[in-house]
């Protein structure tokens, strides 16, 4: 899924620069200026904008969701190892430090 939300991310980044702002410099140097088709330029780069940092905000919660996953599993493990001894006397401090 983060994968996904990366490259879809890339795309709506690049579609903005190459294809819409060109597109609107074009309008703007035309003889026939139509206003829709300039509203609906601007419109459409707001919208990949927009995407653009909808789908970098996905892929971030994505990696912070899985991190703290991760650090979940690590403490459980090494809590049980900890657990799992009987008596803590005969290891020495610095082999528990290493837990």
């Amino acid at each position: 899924m983060d994968i996904v939300a990366n490259i879809l991310c890339i795309i709506t980044a690049a579609i903005g620069p190459m294809v819409l702002i060109h597109q609107i410099l074009q309008q703007t140097e035309s003889i026939s200026r139509k206003v829709w088709v300039g509203v609906s330029l601007c419109t459409a780069f707001f919208a990949t904008e927009f995407t653009k940092v909808l789908f970098w905000t996905l892929a971030w919660a994505i990696n912070y969701c899985t991190a703290i996953r991760l650090k979940v599993v690590i403490s459980t493990l090494v809590f049980e190892n900890l657990v799992s001894f009987k008596t803590l006397t005969h290891i020495s401090v610095d082999c528990g430090k290493n837990f």
